[in-house]
């Protein structure tokens, strides 16, 4: 039987605390549960939602996302360690996973932008709704990217993340804090536009498409597997190579995107 008259108490790491009211922040919340309920509910009605969480504890044990809470126990919310290595997300699957993919909401759009040029698989539409974006991150093994708090907490989600930046540039070094990504990445090798790869082609199959300057003095060229949008080496490379070099320190092939 749970009791009705002890309270809960949970210690909360500070990496989660973003999520709580400001009052309780500095403090371990106590909790009055008036029936039994999962950890899950519990932690969720404070505003943190589970795929931020990294471990449970209740009275020093180890616990699931499904724990009962029937009052009085002592509960510790552990953020997960970072960086959260692919192996990390196949466990919640029970299948390995081969890449990092991204689904991102719609208000997301540049972010979307920075992750295509860096290689990696992210979809993205202005115009889908929280309950396809769920779905689609569950059935794709996607991480859901987002701001939006109560959307992470749909309990389809295994992979998801909570941005705290509004800029873009800052929510990307989020995400190569929170995931080895650099050792993943594979800058200019994906369509910023619809996402699909590039493959490269000789001048010949695209020179109808190229504006004569290009056509003259470029050689190398790729070309959307997707859209058939045609990519070349050009200052706007030359350009985002150094936003890349600057942000992440990383050696970029000259060629571009």
């Amino acid at each position: 039987m749970y009791s009705r008259n002890k309270r809960t108490i949970l210690k909360i790491d500070a990496e989660l605390r973003f999520f709580l009211p400001r009052q309780q922040r500095n403090v371990e919340i106590q909790i009055l549960v008036p029936s039994k309920r999962s950890i899950k509910d519990l932690i969720e009605s404070l505003g943190v939602p589970h795929v931020e969480i990294g471990a449970l504890q209740v009275n020093g044990k180890p616990v699931d996302l499904n724990y009962p809470v029937e009052g009085g126990e002592y509960i510790e919310v552990h953020a997960p360690t970072l960086p959260i290595a692919l192996e990390d997300l196949s466990a919640l699957y029970h299948n390995r996973l081969s890449e990092f993919k991204f689904i991102a909401d719609v208000h997301l759009g540049k972010l979307t932008h920075l992750l295509r040029l860096l290689g990696f698989d992210t979809l993205y539409r202005n115009h889908i709704d929280d309950e396809r974006i769920a779905r689609v991150s569950y059935q794709q093994k996607r991480i859901l990217l987002t701001r939006d708090r109560n959307l992470l907490k749909r309990k389809c989600i295994l992979l998801g993340y909570c941005l705290r930046s509004t800029q873009p540039e800052h929510q990307l070094r989020e995400l190569w804090q929170r995931y080895p990504l650099k050792k993943h990445a594979k800058p200019f090798s994906r369509c910023i536009v619809c996402n699909s790869p590039l493959v490269a082609v000789k001048k010949q199959q695209v020179i109808n498409r190229l504006p004569p300057r290009v056509a003259k003095f470029q050689h190398e060229f790729s070309q959307c597997k997707g859209c058939g949008r045609v990519y070349w080496k050009g200052s706007h490379y030359k350009k985002l190579s150094g936003f890349i070099h600057d942000l992440f320190d990383m050696k970029i092939p000259q060629q571009e995107g």
